[in-house]
């Protein structure tokens, strides 16, 4: 497969990829939710999540789908932004947001935010590239350092 898998071929604009990028995030979000992870959990050969985040203006709720990897107990997300040269919004979000939600099929998994760096990042960086070499081909194209975050559970007591 080329480097930049089976559409690399394809030249796009970035107002299209945009709205590319937009669309199947909006439909994966929906089926994901309407079957309860059932249909959307694995996608393109990778596993997904939906992360709650609020926005950092507006204070309206999102649910973005979002590949993930684990990690013991603690789910990691990279947050590449499809590439792009600037962070995601849902990164943006989360750094106002040290508590949220995630959702693992059906199960909604209150979380704890923590940004790596450090030996923790290599470690990471070093798992996440093995199972997703995107993340190289990201990371060779962009002046940002591509950010990893942790997701640790939260047990709350009743």
């Amino acid at each position: 497969m080329a480097r930049g898998g089976v559409y690399s071929n394809i030249v796009l604009g970035r107002k299209m990829k945009s709205k590319l990028i937009k669309t199947f995030m909006l439909a994966h979000k929906t089926i994901y939710q309407l079957t309860r992870g059932w249909i959307g959990h694995y996608a393109l050969h990778h596993r997904f999540l939906l992360l709650r985040n609020t926005g950092r203006k507006s204070g309206k709720n999102y649910f973005t789908p979002l590949s993930y990897f684990k990690d013991g107990n603690n789910h990691i997300l990279v947050a590449s932004n499809w590439g792009q040269t600037d962070h995601p919004q849902w990164y943006k979000n989360l750094l106002q947001e040290p508590e949220t939600l995630i959702q693992v099929r059906s199960r909604k998994i209150p979380v704890r935010v923590k940004l790596t760096d450090g030996q923790e990042y290599v470690r990471l960086w070093m798992l996440v590239t093995r199972l997703n070499r995107h993340y190289v081909w990201y990371q060779a194209k962009m002046d940002r350092k591509i950010p990893i975050v942790v997701l640790e559970p939260v047990h709350r007591k009743v």
